[in-house]
């Protein structure tokens, strides 16, 4: 490589208080963005996404969920929370 040469690297970082919150948050604003989730936003953040989005949930518990008629993280938690 020359000293005139420049390779550029395009990338998403995000900040999550754990792993399931970054893996689902992965998708915000690539490339070139900046994703924080703090603590006290994870719900929030989480509610309104697809099923699909968390990580591990996949097209035979996407279908199975919806089923159930579970779409969004939310809605179980509005159906079946506290």
């Amino acid at each position: 490589m020359t000293p005139s040469a420049v390779t550029l690297f395009r990338m998403a970082l995000l900040v999550a208080p754990n792993k399931l919150v970054a893996k689902s948050a992965s998708d915000q604003n690539k490339p070139d963005g900046l994703t924080v989730v703090r603590p006290q936003q994870v719900a929030d953040f989480l509610a309104p996404l697809p099923v699909r989005r968390i990580h591990g949930v996949g097209p035979a518990s996407e279908r199975k969920l919806g089923e159930m008629g579970i779409t969004t993280v939310a809605e179980p938690v509005t159906e079946y929370g506290d």
